[in-house]
């Protein structure tokens, strides 16, 4: 019975945000239920046109170091391991090429469903429990505001699934000394996307320092340093095993504008700590501008459950201070300019800022998750203390942030749901007869549910049109078949009437111009010279 009960809850744990996020493409009219594709950003301009860039070069039989039609001609190899190295998809190959964007669209959707049942799987093992609870909390990080930013970026969501798996391999590295799960799985995330692997490796130091303070009364001498080995060894190890693309792309990042590092003059804060944590707030507006601001929405319910986890006697002081000054350091670094620097990998975020935030949301709902585990063990009042602890901190939010993302409506939603879960909180704790713990739990996961869908509604899934962005594509192909009948020998085209910035790619005609993260920066200072438009990440 155990073992069933286990399998219904990451069943539930992936199917519900699967069928959350079916639901919200419906209201979104989003193709089949609609005339809408899930495009934006980056996924509109670059994701898409990449993509069939690398079904034309497989099934045309080109080799993968370099592509002709990628602006002026690019080194084609670290464009895949920037961009499309996931082995999820390897599954492009499988579909007709005119459900491409479907494709990506929903294959977002299985992503969400992954970073649930993964955050169930570490919350299951870490606190050995049998709760389903947990699954409440695993929503809330496969739903964050991150997730609502960030999810057309399809190649980062791998490193957000595999997160709670490589924390969960480190732990039993330091708990257990085996070492499989966290090389396998930190590989993986490496090879997926070198770029967001920067800030996992850059946090999993951090977590491992943490753990071995945690541990450190348990462990002996030797452990401590047979444990420091193995954490060094099987690291290095995860990266040799993703190294196949982990060199070529940083040989050719080395070669751009972010290549040249420069570090910041003088240090500078963006914003005060209170205008972040009021990013916790419900219906928050993402940011993927220029600004500085970390998408860390994660449930309302954390307002509420970070001071019952700070005034739980039955979490131990090391861990409890630990822990919560990793959190600090992961808001500090959201605020300061060098640390914000530092976590990019040495350069500043051109526009979607605060990319290492999944790192600090994962960890607050760990701490979130802590705290409701020994609820029942705390005393009652504590729940009435951390409620008004939630009360004070929206009223300071009320008085000291005039932000136009913290509009009236914001507020009201938050404290309305923070006070749903109070009360469901305070009955769960005190309540023993089982049928009123069901009733509980079954209200909290429809609140739950809402909650994330209303918060991804308003702040995530972009769409465009799904005919506009494909009309003229069959123009493109046949006019370019007519220059390459009238050309002989080397020669370039370009439209006036640009869909995406990536045409080229999406067409299959040869251009001179390009948008993507990996060009070579000689090229870009040629165009200076002409006189052309260029950015770091463009040049036409």
């Amino acid at each position: 019975m155990k073992k069933r009960s286990e399998k219904y809850t990451l069943v539930a744990a992936f199917i519900i945000p699967v069928i959350l996020m079916l639901g919200l493409f419906a209201v979104k009219e989003i193709y089949p239920f609609g005339e809408k594709a899930f495009l934006t950003g980056d996924l509109y301009h670059q994701y898409l046109p990449f993509f069939r860039e690398l079904l034309r070069k497989v099934s045309e039989k080109e080799g993968f170091g370099f592509s002709f039609r990628v602006g002026i001609g690019s080194n084609f190899m670290a464009l895949f391991g920037y961009y499309l190295a996931s082995p999820f998809h390897m599954l492009a190959f499988l579909i007709p090429e005119k459900f491409l964007m479907e494709f990506i669209g929903y294959m977002m959707i299985v992503k969400t469903g992954l970073c649930s049942l993964t955050a169930t799987i570490y919350l299951r093992k870490h606190f050995q429990t049998q709760n389903p609870m947990v699954v409440l909390f695993a929503f809330f990080y496969a739903f964050s505001g991150y997730m609502a930013a960030y999810s057309y970026n399809i190649m980062w969501i791998d490193c957000v699934w595999l997160l709670p798996l490589i924390l969960l391999g480190l732990e039993r590295l330091i708990q257990e000394g085996k070492c499989g799960l966290y090389c396998v799985t930190l590989a993986l995330c490496i090879y997926t996307n070198f770029y967001l692997s920067i800030m996992v490796c850059l946090f999993i130091v951090l977590y491992f320092g943490m753990l071995l303070f945690n541990n450190f009364s348990r462990l002996k001498g030797r452990q401590i340093i047979r444990r420091i080995g193995c954490f060094a060894l099987f690291s290095l190890l995860a990266g040799g095993m993703a190294a196949v693309l982990l060199i070529p792309e940083v040989c050719a990042i080395l070669q751009t504008d972010f290549g040249d590092v420069e570090f910041p003059n003088k240090l500078k804060a963006y914003f005060s700590a209170l205008d972040v944590l009021a990013r916790h707030c419900i219906c928050v507006n993402t940011e993927r501008g220029l600004a500085h601001w970390p998408n860390i929405y994660c449930g309302s319910m954390v307002i509420l459950m970070i001071p019952l986890y700070i005034m739980n006697r039955q979490i131990p002081i090391r861990e409890k201070f630990s822990k919560l000054a990793l959190a600090g350091f992961m808001v500090l670094s959201f605020r300061i300019n060098l640390l914000d620097f530092l976590w990019h990998g040495m350069n500043y975020p051109d526009s979607l800022p605060g990319r290492q935030s999944f790192l600090y949301i994962f960890l607050i709902l760990t701490l979130c998750y802590d705290a409701f585990h020994h609820v029942k063990q705390s005393e009652s009042q504590h729940i009435l203390y951390g409620y008004l602890c939630a009360v004070l901190f929206y009223l300071f939010c009320d008085k000291f942030i005039s932000h136009e993302d913290f509009e009236i409506g914001v507020k009201l939603e938050t404290i309305l749901f923070v006070t749903v879960y109070c009360v469901l909180l305070y009955i769960y704790s005190t309540r023993d007869k089982k049928k009123v713990r069901c009733l509980a739990f079954s209200i909290a996961a429809i609140v739950v549910m809402a909650e994330c869908s209303i918060n991804m509604a308003n702040t995530g899934i972009g769409t465009s049109s799904r005919a506009a962005y494909v009309e003229k594509l069959d123009a493109y192909q046949e006019l370019y078949e007519v220059a390459k009948e009238r050309e002989n020998g080397l020669f370039r085209v370009e439209q006036f009437d640009r869909k995406t910035k990536n045409d080229s790619e999406m067409a299959g005609f040869t251009s001179a111009s390009v948008f993507s993260s990996t060009l070579n920066s000689q090229v870009m200072d040629l165009y200076t010279r002409l006189g052309m438009r260029h950015s770091k990440v463009y040049y036409c």
